[in-house]
């Protein structure tokens, strides 16, 4: 199965933006299970990935009149998601560091473990990592971790074998690896394994 964008009837989302619950249970009925497996691959757990499914599409319902009919409805829809899956990261890394925080009272060699987080700048470090690969490595990884294509997909798309795609994702995985030694880097990193 190649990726392609999925194909919205024309008054769907300007009924959803009108208020149709009807519309809100088609665009679900579209996009539900492919916005689940994108949560799931990102998060690595099912019953995460469907928390934050439930989110997600109440976040649509929420702003529904603030939806630009004319835009991607595809692309805003994972926009939201991704933003999702960032968030609920940044919640379960500081329950970790709050953790690490009760430890520190105890343990005083865990003062080195805790650091706190700034996600806007680990962000810009991944996203300068990545511009350190090879042009086709980079397009490969983004298609695999940001994009949820899978192998198949990506060598489809491409017109590389799924060999070729495999390789270029173990290598920009080491780079980054290397690149990310600090510990919310590879927290981070884990994210987009």
């Amino acid at each position: 199965m190649s990726y392609q964008q999925i194909n919205i009837p024309p008054s769907l989302i300007p009924d959803l933006c009108n208020g149709s619950e009807q519309a809100l249970k088609d665009v679900f009925d579209l996009f539900g299970k492919k916005v689940f497996n994108y949560c799931r691959k990102m998060v690595g757990n099912p019953e995460d990935a469907e928390e934050l499914l439930q989110d997600v599409f109440l976040k649509v319902w929420q702003f529904r009149q603030q939806i630009d009919v004319a835009a991607n409805f595809e692309a805003f829809l994972f926009t939201v998601t991704r933003n999702h899956i960032l968030n609920f990261a940044r919640k379960k890394a500081a329950i970790a560091v709050s953790t690490v925080a009760e430890m520190e009272e105890n343990i005083p060699v865990m003062a080195e473990v805790h650091q706190k987080i700034n996600y806007k700048q680990v962000y810009q470090q991944y996203r300068h990592v990545l511009e350190k690969l090879g042009p086709k490595s980079r397009e490969v990884f983004v298609l695999s971790r940001e994009h949820q294509l899978s192998n198949k997909e990506i060598a489809q798309k491409m017109g590389i074998s799924v060999r070729t795609v495999e390789t270029h994702v173990s290598n920009a995985l080491s780079v980054l690896r290397g690149e990310l030694k600090d510990a919310c880097l590879i927290l981070f990193l884990f994210i987009f394994r």
